[in-house]
Order: C-alpha cells, then structure tokens, then sequence
C-alpha cells in the first residue's frame, strides 16, 4: 500500500555569489526578511520556481537558498537531502578552476561549501533521488560523480571566451529519446552564458562513494551538443562537438541530468537576461558580439524552459512506480506570484 505525500519538496541551491547591495534590494521592494533570499543579481531561484509544477514545494523560510549559507554552515547542510528532487542553478564562479584546484579563484570557505555541495550531489544519489543541474550546477555535479569540466580558450582580446545569448543545440539520438528532452526540437535554442563547460562524462562502471554506500554509474548518455563554440569571429572548431545536455543513471535509480544554457531563462522577458544584466561581456567580447548575444528572434522557441517542468514530473512518476509513495497532484503548492514584485526585468 502506498504511502500518500501531499506535496512535492525541491531544493534549490543558488550558486550565484553575486548579492545584491543592501539599497538596491530595498530598491525595488525586497522585504528585509527576504533579502537573503531574494537579493541575488541573477535570482536563479525564483526563475527556476516559475518552472515547477503544481504541488512542488520549494520555499522554506527556514531553509536558504544561497550556497555559502546553506553549504557553509553543517546543519543547515545536512538537511539538504530532505526534499526529494534537488536543482542546482549557474553561477559567476568557474567549476573549470574548482576542479584545477586554482587557489585564486576561491577563498578557504567557498571551497569548502562547493566541496560540500559535491558531497550533497552523492548523498542525493545514494538515496535513490534525483538531482537537475544547470551550468555551473550541472558542472559541480557531473564533477562530483566523476566527470570532467572544460574550459574555452581565449579570445582576440586575451579573455576567456564567454558564450552568450540565444544559442543552438542538437539533440542526440539519446537526446530523441528521452523521455525530459526528447519533446524538444532536433533543434533548439537556449539563453548562454558561460565559459566552462562539461568535456566528460564519467566512465560506466564509475563507483560513486555516498552516505548510503556505494552506487555505480550504469549509463552516460550525452543528449545535446553544440558543433563548436561561438567567439567574436564566429563560430569555432566546427568539427567539434561540445557536450549541452546530459543524462548520468546509477545502479539505485538515481538520475541526473545535467543542461549547459539556462532553461529557467527561456522566457519572452527573460531570453536576454543573463546578458542584459551582465554589461562586462561587452568588455571581454566586444560591443558586436554583445549586440549580436542581447537580441532575441521574434519567433523564440521557449520550449526548453519545460525541461524543468518535465524533470520534477518524471521523478515524481519514477518514485510513486518504484518507492510506494503517491503525490498529490492537485495540490497549488506555493504560489511564484507572491514573489513576482521582487523579480528583476
């Protein structure tokens, strides 16, 4: 007899470590009980909420969002894996230079909350969950199960390429079939920003340590790609192909899913977000580059923006057939509007 649930818990965990200033926040409205909450110049969290179906839970007032207070302090670590679906959002930060070790890059205590997060990855899997990570998030977790990260190189004016705007993206014949992007477009297009990206997937047969005991990675199957990467002169290494979107399954029935570009920005107000709010890709990749990246075609597919929905909907499924557990469908649980004030344009 199955167990009966009310709603659907997600965690989200915001990588991004860039705040707000204090004035801006109440600026535009934040209530100083939300701010740490709200505060983020990217607000991943509440563009991720936008996507979640009905009867997802994903606001606690108790439980942050921000990685360096959720990741930095041990208890309020442990409770991350109460949930039953964790997504983990981009970020400013680089997991290329995380994985290399680089000691400029990160002080002593975001080191160790991203280790921590890692680990969070792996105790999620070990129980038998499912996790969505997107960018940075999709990174640290593929990292943390074994994978390996990327990097771009660099451009005409000495930076680091950074990827940005309404891209393209190929499903794969796993991609075709899968059961989250398979409902996409051969074709696709989805917001960038980015510099890093996933160049492995771990190894079949990659035994994965948790706090459950061991799991074992049963298949990697790539599901999007990118032919080369796009910098000021174009398209690049067209012979290429750079991996977009992922999909890791373990010997207990966990998934995850990992997406480079940002779905919870593939909106009609959001589709240039993440480039209109970050102006230093003019400096790094020149103003043509930036005008090419901020504009956006009328006929904008946004469909990509469901393989969220997509996600919470087939883990829901897979638990209630395999874990004697029903979730109410009919639920409302919260409600983004209440947010809606808060959110950036």
């Amino acid at each position: 007899m199955s167990s009966k649930k009310e709603t659907f818990d997600v965690q989200i965990i915001d990588f991004n470590p860039s705040r707000m200033a204090q004035d801006q926040a109440t600026e535009i409205g934040i209530p100083d009980e939300l701010k740490p909450l709200l505060a983020d110049k990217r607000q991943y969290p509440l563009n991720i909420a936008r996507q979640l179906p009905k009867g997802s839970v994903w606001f606690r007032a108790n439980q942050p969002w921000f990685f360096r207070t959720l990741l930095g302090n041990v208890e309020n670590a442990k409770a991350i894996n109460n949930n039953d679906a964790l997504i983990l959002s981009g970020s400013g930060m680089s997991m290329y230079k995380f994985q290399e070790g680089d000691p400029s890059a990160f002080s002593a205590e975001d080191k160790e909350a991203l280790d921590r997060g890692e680990a969070a990855v792996r105790n999620e899997l070990g129980e038998g969950k499912w996790v969505f990570g997107i960018c940075f998030g999709g990174q640290l977790a593929v990292h943390a199960v074994g994978g390996k990260i990327g990097r771009l190189p660099e451009n005409s004016y000495g930076q680091t390429v950074t990827e940005a705007g309404w891209l393209a993206q190929e499903l794969t014949e796993a991609g075709k079939q899968d059961k989250i992007f398979g409902r996409l477009p051969e074709t696709f297009y989805a917001p960038h920003l980015h510099s890093d990206y996933v160049a492995e997937l771990p190894k079949v047969g990659t035994q994965v340590q948790t706090a459950r005991g061991e799991i074992v990675v049963i298949a990697a199957d790539t599901l999007a790609v990118r032919r080369g990467y796009l910098d000021e002169n174009g398209l690049q290494q067209q012979d290429s192909t750079f991996i977009q979107a992922s999909k890791i399954t373990f010997s207990n029935g966990a998934v995850l899913y990992q997406i480079q570009p940002h779905p919870e920005m593939a909106t009609e107000e959001k589709g240039n977000f993440l480039v209109r709010q970050n102006p230093w890709v003019k400096e790094e990749m020149g103003q043509a580059y930036y005008d090419r990246a901020v504009q956006m075609p009328q006929s904008a597919d946004f469909s990509v923006s469901q393989t969220i929905t997509r996600f919470i909907e087939e883990a829901r499924e897979y638990y209630e057939a395999n874990g004697a557990v029903e979730f109410a469908r009919f639920v409302v649980g919260q409600n983004i509007d209440q947010f809606a004030p808060y959110l950036l344009k």
